[in-house]
């Protein structure tokens, strides 16, 4: 079964992750049992950073992971292209 699809348009993006990934086990300003101890009580064992280059082509922020994101999205729909 084969669908067209026209005027595609995003409504609504969750989210998008930055590329830099940490792990809350390797942070340097706890020790070992603090650092079991927070991850147990907020569930949190990774967190996601801008990878920040200011004023260079690849600075990472928010409004270009959404683009890219939605960029993504569009193309992937029905073989849709854009430039």
């Amino acid at each position: 079964m084969n669908c067209s699809v026209s005027q595609v348009a995003i409504r609504h993006t969750c989210t998008v992750l930055p590329s830099l990934k940490k792990h809350n086990r390797d942070n340097p300003y706890f020790d070992t049992k603090t650092k079991r101890r927070l991850i147990k009580t907020t569930g949190v064992e990774t967190v996601y950073h801008l990878e920040r280059h200011f004023g260079c082509k690849n600075d990472e922020t928010l409004l270009n992971l959404y683009i890219d994101a939605g960029v993504n999205t569009l193309k992937t729909a029905n073989g849709v292209k854009i430039q």
